[in-house]
């Protein structure tokens, strides 16, 4: 008797075992439900998760030829190139060092424009002025950020203090864990290293922009198939993130994150655009905002 039980106990463990494995299976070879999920970065994919093309490795396996082809022709020039990633993460983390290493207010404004709509309370294109409060460890313990369109009316504004998000227009609130960084780039560097580890080709040049040298970091992400966005008005075949530092000071001069559709042609999905980045004492009018919330 107790060993038929042993042998319904085993068989059921198997069961249960084999189960399990159809279900892992089907995970795997089913990524629309894996997607369900597990979402993707931003959250825009709607059908075809997109699976980035290792263009890093297609390169690789080019560059035996075309050495051949130089030896054939006795060239000796130097196709090595330097580390892109290693470039752009010291000049991100430079210019941050630089711009957390005194306390107090740092006003900070930019212009994100955009061709696609951003399914948001906010315009496609729009003004984001922040003043933020930088403690000894370069962390925002303070901040108020207001969002201005086009012809300089005020959208959205919205504060952060005891460890908690209020959006003065809505009245909504959100409770935090503390403190945060503020993201200078916006977390734009994050996800272009991110591509590059995954085999897209990051690449850097002197350049201008407004007739001043810059240095610019470019990275393209080519799909292994016409992916659906959210917000793009057609399937797209790949895309490709800018981001320009200002030669002489460091600073970041401008973002630009564009989708390559299927018919060829080019959709903005947001270029960001800083224009102020200094200290100050907050405006007095904002000192209030903090006094009676």
């Amino acid at each position: 008797m107790k060993t038929e039980k042993n042998r319904r106990i085993l068989l059921f463990s198997l069961i249960v075992l084999l189960l399990l494995g159809i279900m892992l299976l089907g995970l795997r070879f089913a990524p629309a439900l894996a997607d369900e999920m597990t979402p993707d970065h931003y959250e825009l994919v709607k059908t075809n998760e997109p699976n980035l093309i290792n263009d890093e490795a297609t390169e690789t396996a080019k560059q035996p030829e075309a050495e051949d082809e130089s030896e054939d022709q006795g060239s000796t020039t130097d196709t090595s190139t330097p580390d892109a990633a290693a470039l752009l993460h010291i000049m991100l983390q430079d210019f941050e060092d630089k711009t957390f290493s005194q306390t107090g207010w740092l006003h900070y404004v930019y212009y994100q424009e955009s061709e696609v709509s951003n399914g948001v309370a906010l315009p496609q294109n729009y003004f984001v002025d922040g003043w933020y409060l930088i403690n000894e460890a370069g962390i925002v313990t303070q901040d108020v950020v207001s969002y201005y369109d086009d012809a300089g009316n005020l959208n959205q504004r919205g504060i952060f203090k005891d460890n908690t998000f209020i959006n003065l227009s809505t009245k909504e609130e959100m409770d935090t864990e503390g403190p945060y960084k503020l993201k200078l780039d916006l977390g734009v560097t994050k996800y272009m290293l991110e591509m590059q580890t995954e085999g897209s080709i990051l690449t850097h040049e002197v350049s201008t922009l407004n007739e001043k040298p810059v240095i610019k970091f470019s990275v393209i992400g080519n799909y292994d198939k016409p992916t659906i966005f959210g917000n793009s008005s057609q399937p797209v075949e790949s895309v490709r993130m800018t981001i320009l530092f200002d030669q002489a000071t460091g600073a970041i001069s401008e973002m630009e994150y564009i989708y390559k559709l299927v018919d060829g042609t080019e959709e903005l999905f947001y270029k960001v655009q800083p224009s102020t980045l200094a200290r100050g004492d907050l405006p007095q009018e904002f000192v209030q905002l903090f006094e009676n919330e």
